[in-house]
């Protein structure tokens, strides 16, 4: 179903991981902070309402 709207999986790598320790510390939230560097690292478009995000150089949808 997902894959019918345009998303697509991101398996979750080590560099990502490892991105997240040089970010600003705007959010605070371990599990964010990671889909953060990972929307960075990925150069994807986020989808969420949370204006944290807007603190990171991350394209987002809502």
């Amino acid at each position: 179903m997902v894959t019918n709207h345009g998303f697509r999986q991101a398996n979750l790598e080590l560099h990502q991981i490892c991105r997240t320790e040089s970010l600003p510390d705007h959010h605070r939230d371990p599990f964010d902070r990671l889909l953060i560097a990972q929307a960075i690292e990925l150069g994807a478009v986020a989808v969420t309402d949370d204006p944290h995000w807007q603190n990171y150089p991350v394209r987002v949808n809502f």
